[in-house]
């Protein structure tokens, strides 16, 4: 379960590494790029509770294989792709198959684990998530110096040739007793407000105009329409969903404490790996390894997180997790191109440590209310705001950082015209690369261009451009900590305390054998 959960959440990272390598190999436009990035990620967000309820009918063992074979398959396709459109077929079709691993992976360790070794089991397959995070960028990097960039995607190929056997021959197949016809309105609906909304926040962070009829009316049709599926729910004959999951507060703040944890890492790390690479100067290899502590803190939290949650009730394991989390993101708002490295991977491992409490109590406690028959369907829901968290996180803090990028280099590029300016804003390695294309093209920009990049002046542009970024990154880190500590304050009264067990009842007095007689 723990390899499905690496290389499903991996692939979230992996490709963006190799972007570079494709718009040079296949001629592929930012548009097309952007697709290819998103296609995985609307279609596994969009099937997720489609997934789930497929795993509760017709078995989770044989979906999860079928779903790990689409994966590979799609994989292999992706990897030798010819043309920038072929590319987004493949990752839209990978997202299919790995659409079925969170809910399927979740589902059959509640069913396989007795309830006193559940949440010890929740916590290792937490692990899983945690080392993809630092091994995508890691692994892509090392294969990006060696081979072509379909590599990425064809490293899943041989994993599956692994994972699928061992699932045939080591998890035992379990599914709900109880047999009725699918959710036919609940699929439907889940499908769509999903990719609405997810499709929506996606765009909106990578165009900057919440305000368009394309952005608004994604995101407020996907919430119409997920809306209009609780409502739903009520009604139909065989829910796949179970209202009262939603009325549980367990259920309920566990998964949003997911959600905002989710905002706070996922917003962080995409924010991280810019400051990695454009101000730091680091490879992508480098900076993969830079991840390496933030997979071992959260491995470390995630093993123990068990033990603190009966010892210390899941609202002070929860709260712990999104207090670290927020104290280094107020440490990372700190940073600029001088910040010495090992506060900064001291930083890191906290920041892992905060992430394995979250994601290892939170769902543990989701899943501790979800009867075993509804396992599919019921984990799909604190999947889905994890989800979900993750795109408004890399969604919202980019906008912020964009937003402060471009207020603080504007007045730098005086002197281009309107259509270069505004494209050289947008982002640093958007600045370097417009400059230097309008020096080399000539034409009325080029003047301006040569004089911002004339070695008398580059190393002030330089100055500049950084400066700007770490001010932007500065306002988008305390956004982020901002969130997370208020996630803290409600994990604090909203979440269950530790679990009060009775008294042990005094041993009765032994007969006297001789009474006894």
């Amino acid at each position: 379960m723990g390899l499905c959960v690496v290389i499903g959440t991996m692939d979230n990272t992996i490709l963006t590494v190799a972007l570079a390598e494709i718009q040079r190999q296949l001629g592929a436009t930012n548009s097309q790029l952007q697709w290819a990035m998103d296609a995985y990620t609307v279609v596994f967000g969009a099937l997720l509770f489609t997934a789930g309820l497929l795993g509760d009918r017709y078995g989770r063992k044989r979906i999860l294989m079928i779903g790990m074979t689409i994966f590979g398959v799609s994989s292999l396709l992706a990897a030798f792709a010819s043309s920038p459109a072929e590319l987004i077929l493949g990752r839209a079709v990978m997202g299919i198959g790995v659409a079925v691993v969170p809910g399927g992976t979740l589902a059959i360790i509640l069913n396989v684990f007795p309830a006193e070794e559940r949440a010890k089991a929740i916590g290792r397959w937490s692990v899983a998530g945690g080392l993809a995070l630092a091994l995508g960028p890691l692994l892509a990097g090392a294969l990006l110096h060696w081979f072509w960039w379909g590599s990425v995607l064809l490293i899943n190929v041989p994993i599956c040739l692994v994972v699928v056997p061992l699932i045939a021959f080591l998890v035992p197949e379990n599914r709900s007793p109880d047999r009725k016809a699918l959710d036919w309105v609940g699929l439907t609906l889940s499908t769509l407000g999903m990719g609405l909304l997810i499709y929506g926040i996606i765009q909106g962070g990578e165009t900057g105009d919440w305000g368009s009829p394309q952005v608004l009316g994604s995101v407020l049709g996907g919430v119409a329409v997920l809306v209009a599926l609780l409502f739903a729910e009520k009604r139909v004959a065989n829910p796949g969903l179970d209202p009262a999951l939603l009325r549980n507060s367990l259920f309920l703040t566990g998964s949003i404490a997911l959600a905002v944890a989710m905002l706070a890492v996922m917003g962080g790390s995409y924010l991280l790996t810019f400051y990695n690479q454009q101000v730091r100067g680091f490879s992508a290899f480098q900076a993969g390894l830079l991840m390496v502590p933030v997979a071992i803190g959260t491995m470390t939290a995630a093993n123990s997180s068990a033990k603190l949650a009966a010892r210390l009730g899941p609202a002070r394991v929860i709260a712990s997790g999104l207090g670290l989390i927020t104290l280094s993101l107020l440490y990372f708002s700190t940073l600029d191109e001088s910040s010495p490295l090992v506060p900064f991977v001291l930083a890191q491992a906290v920041f892992g440590f905060g992430m394995g409490l979250v994601m290892a109590a939170a769902p543990a406690m989701c899943m501790s209310v979800v009867p075993p028959e509804k396992a599919g369907a019921g984990s799909a829901v604190p999947n889905m705001m994890r989800q979900v968290g993750g795109a408004v996180g890399v969604a919202l803090l980019g906008a912020v950082l964009a937003a402060g990028y471009r207020s603080h280099i504007s007045s730098s590029l005086d002197g281009l015209s309107a259509p270069l300016r505004d494209e050289a804003v947008t982002s640093i390695g958007a600045t370097t690369e417009v400059l230097h294309e309008a020096r080399a093209a000539g034409g009325g920009d080029a003047g301006a261009a040569r004089r911002l990049t004339d070695p008398g002046t580059a190393s002030g542009l330089s100055h500049t451009v950084t400066g700007a970024f770490v001010s932007a990154q500065r306002t988008a880190m305390w956004t982020a900590a901002g969130i997370g500590a208020l996630g803290t304050v409600a994990a604090l009264v909203w979440l269950p305390g530790p679990v009060r067990r009775p008294a042990a009842e005094a041993p009765k007095p032994k007969k006297n054998v001789s009474q006894s007689a």
